[in-house]
């Protein structure tokens, strides 16, 4: 049987196990982190918002900040995370995808997995387990792979 990868992951990290039996041990291979997504909206726009009065009501209010940032921080480490994944089957490093994701990064993993790489997931499991341990992640998947 060949390598078996699984995906754990959430909008700020992904991590990458492997094992090559079917119910083997996990290996952490590497890791990913998306700093942009722990920082606060106005942390990641360099202007302040700007500042408006109606003149004719008197009411002042903001304009500028949409809080557009940050999910547009998660969508592009969604993609950084199936760009890997596709270049990673590319060059046949797995035969099988294994992926455990938070249930709302699942959703974006699922838009941007390109079509190949997506006939290679064995199975989804939508829970967040990226700062539990390899063996917490092994037994929140499948006994055999």
């Amino acid at each position: 049987m060949g390598n078996i990868w699984i995906l754990v992951a959430d909008s700020t990290r992904a991590r990458m196990f492997s094992t090559e039996k079917r119910d083997g041990p996990l290996k952490e291979d590497f890791d990913l982190v998306n700093p942009e997504a722990r920082m606060r909206e106005q942390e990641l726009t360099t202007d302040s918002a700007g500042r408006a009065t109606n003149s004719a009501t008197g009411v002042t209010y903001q304009y500028g900040q949409d809080g557009k940032h940050k999910p547009e921080a998660v969508r592009q480490f969604a993609r950084q995370i199936a760009e890997r994944l596709r270049q990673e089957r590319s060059r046949g490093a797995f035969e099988k995808l294994y992926v455990m994701a938070d249930p709302s990064f699942l959703g974006e993993l699922r838009k941007t997995v390109d079509s190949s790489t997506k006939t290679l997931v064995a199975g989804t499991v939508d829970k967040n387990l990226t700062r539990g341990s390899v063996e917490e992640v092994r037994r929140a998947l499948p006994d055999f792979l």
